[in-house]
């Protein structure tokens, strides 16, 4: 085996096309703005059966050093007897023994041992990342200076739980490699999309009527102009954000929001504001 770091591929595979309909699995979701979506859910399955059969022979596994790990690269790490590809997060946990990963044919960041991070072959690593970051398409919050609340988030779950999922690109975003996408749970009862659901029930509103901007005074102003895209996807998959709507809330109590998200919020004190 060739024993080697690989950086990760972010392009988005070459089978996804706009306009393209496509039946999917959302392994992850953040919110309504930031999601992941497997197309090819099968071959995946195929995927991981091969990942494991290959990385159970002690022969095929060489552990990473944690002074040899890598911000961005991927390798193999081990997770309840299965394989997963993955790149590894800046930081050690407390216990000196752990990282954050991000699963890249999932969506999801979990924690690992640095003893079962192992270097990646290079077959497995040319194969496109299954998990692809998707948005809804059209779609902000009622009020589009604010971001997702965690109850959008949970009625957006509850939406598509146990659901087949379907997916028409509108857009694809090829410097951040994103999807836009309408989301239909029964395509062949109604023409009604998620983001037409959200709409229905007063939590988004469609961007084509955006009118005004935020005049609402508070102790942080945004510095981007649509706070519901933010944080990015790179940031969500790189650690340098929490990684959860309730990571988020947790520290928020604790950790000031233009500390938290410097790069979207910064203070502003409300006595000098001129009303």
């Amino acid at each position: 085996m060739c024993i080697e770091d690989y950086k990760l591929n972010m392009n988005i595979p070459r089978y996804i096309m706009k306009g393209g309909h496509y039946e999917v699995k959302i392994e992850n979701i953040y919110d309504p703005s930031k999601f992941w979506v497997i197309l090819k859910f099968k071959e995946l399955a195929i995927f991981m059966k091969y990942l494991r059969c290959f990385y159970d022979n002690v022969e095929n596994r060489k552990i990473v050093p944690k002074s040899d790990l890598k911000k961005n690269f991927i390798y193999i790490v081990r997770r309840r007897d299965m394989y997963y590809r993955s790149t590894v997060m800046p930081l050690l946990l407390p216990d000196r023994n752990q990282v954050k990963v991000f699963m890249i044919d999932f969506g999801f960041i979990v924690n690992i041992c640095t003893e079962d991070i192992f270097y990646i072959s290079e077959k497995h690593q040319v194969v496109p990342r299954f998990a692809i970051r998707a948005s809804l398409a059209y779609i902000s919050p009622t009020d589009h200076s604010k971001i997702w609340s965690q109850l959008d988030l949970k009625i957006f779950c509850k939406i598509l739980q146990n659901k087949r999922i379907f997916a028409e690109v509108c857009e694809i975003d090829t410097e951040q490699n994103i999807l836009f996408c309408e989301i239909y749970i029964n395509p062949e009862v109604t023409n009604k999309s998620i983001g037409d659901i959200l709409v229905n029930l007063k939590m988004a509103k469609y961007n084509e009527r955006y009118t005004s901007h935020n005049t609402e005074l508070t102790k942080y102003k945004s510095k981007v102009k649509y706070p519901h895209l933010f944080p990015s996807f790179e940031k969500l998959e790189n650690g340098s954000v929490p990684s959860s709507l309730w990571e988020r809330n947790l520290l928020k109590d604790s950790v000031l929001f233009d500390v938290l998200y410097k790069d979207y919020y910064q203070y502003q004190d409300i006595n000098c504001v001129d009303k």
